[in-house]
């Protein structure tokens, strides 16, 4: 029987337990995500502030050619994952919209 190692990250009020699919909120709040959600969260995290436009998502992601149903595809997901991630109003969102074709991860400032 094969073991899954956890590790917990921390980033901002989120917590990712790698390894076990879950991510949590400040509090403990569970954030559930579908997979392709959660597999454009983990590309995004594991490169912060790089940008990724639809194009390499679509290929890091699905390994597809990029065309429009994969833009549209992406555009939805990051949406969805915008939306479930937005924990606190007064913080930004985690995930950034650069010049309106790219996206990538950013952890926001908090007031101390």
């Amino acid at each position: 029987m094969k073991k899954s190692i956890c590790v917990l990250l921390s980033f901002g009020l989120l917590f990712i337990m790698a390894g076990c699919g879950n991510i949590a909120a400040e509090g403990g709040q569970e954030i559930e995500l579908t997979a392709s959600e959660f597999d454009i969260f983990a590309l995004l995290i594991l490169s912060p502030r790089r940008v990724f436009t639809y194009e390499m998502i679509a290929d890091i992601i699905w390994n597809e050619p990029y065309d429009f149903y994969y833009k549209k595809s992406a555009l939805n997901h990051i949406s969805n994952l915008r939306k479930k991630l937005k924990i606190n109003p007064e913080i930004p969102d985690y995930t950034k919209n650069v010049q309106h074709i790219d996206y990538k991860f950013d952890v926001p400032h908090t007031k101390e």
